[in-house]
């Protein structure tokens, strides 16, 4: 039994270890990137419940952060998520039921995209600058 035990400690950490390094690195989302190329996301929550904040580009959904409720948060953008025809901002409540999409977005580099997700998820609305 105790050598059993041991080697799932053992699996286990040869598991978690290597995951926890993975997930350590440079915030790929900070408003202080000095990137050329990045498009800067203001997110104003308007709604109660805080919520997660997606990028989806070419059907693929990337976690950008979190934005407590009734406040606002900038994150910077790489070109890697929204260079596609695809591009669009989504907000999911945590706690909450339903989600808020921008809806499909061009955006070039330089720009910047200000998405108000509403205290009803049904009047967010997103705009390009």
């Amino acid at each position: 039994m105790r050598a059993y035990r041991s080697l799932l400690l053992a699996l286990s950490l040869g598991i978690v270890a290597p995951l926890a390094g993975a997930c350590r690195s440079s915030n790929a989302y900070d408003v202080n990137s000095t990137e050329p190329d990045r498009v800067l996301l203001t997110v104003k929550n308007d709604n109660f419940l805080e919520a997660d904040i997606y990028a989806l580009s070419n059907g693929l959904a990337t976690r950008i952060g979190v934005v407590s409720g009734l406040s606002t948060k900038d994150f910077a953008l790489n070109s890697t998520l929204y260079s596609a025809t695809d591009f669009r901002i989504v907000a999911a409540p945590i706690g909450g039921n339903g989600r808020a999409s921008s809806g499909p977005l061009p955006v070039h580099s330089g720009q910047s995209i200000e998405f108000t997700v509403g205290n009803r998820l049904a009047a967010s609305h997103a705009d390009i600058h």
